[in-house]
């Protein structure tokens, strides 16, 4: 699953698809032969290659979605801890503590975040690709108790690779 891509909705013209397609789109999700749009996803939408028939000023994120996926995947912590490898251009990796758990997938910059492995309510490891690093790399969140963010907080770069890898081997 791309995170991201899964809370990116738009609103998709079928009047601009061939039939095939329309047909296959309204038995899908169970639409009726009046209903001239459907909302989807930007993984719905790309698993259909409807991209030419996007409304490009309807595109909305919702954060509500994004929550709900990382919390049922994470679970609610105190803290959490975003750990990236290699994920810049130059092969930079680093780390960031974060108290909300949407902030853990939030850049300066564009990323596509591809879902990989689920510890279940403790972490998960994701693919984590940009313009930057198109192949892309690992990136781990994981909840923290207070305990963990205390030990964690004051760590240098190898003790916190260190827990990264304890918790995901």
């Amino acid at each position: 699953m791309n995170i991201l891509a899964a809370c990116s909705f738009a609103t998709v013209s079928l009047d601009e698809l061939d039939e095939k397609l329309q047909n296959e789109l309204r038995k899908t999700f169970g639409l009726d032969e009046d209903d001239t749009s459907i909302l989807l996803s930007e993984e719905e939408i790309e698993k259909y290659d409807l991209y030419n028939a996007v409304d490009d000023d309807s595109w909305e994120f919702n954060n509500n979605l994004l929550e709900d996926i990382l919390i049922t995947s994470i679970g609610k912590y105190p803290h959490y801890l975003v750990f990236a490898s290699g994920c810049r251009w130059n092969g930079a990796s680093g780390y960031k503590f974060c108290d909300k758990i949407t902030d853990t997938v939030y850049r300066d910059y564009d990323i596509t975040l591809e879902l990989e492995e689920k510890l279940e309510g403790r972490a998960i490891k994701c693919r984590e690709s940009s313009h930057d690093v198109p192949m892309g790399n690992s990136t781990y969140i994981i909840g923290l108790s207070n305990k963990e963010y205390d030990n964690l907080e004051e760590a240098s770069f190898e003790e916190v690779e260190k827990f990264v890898k304890s918790i995901f081997n």
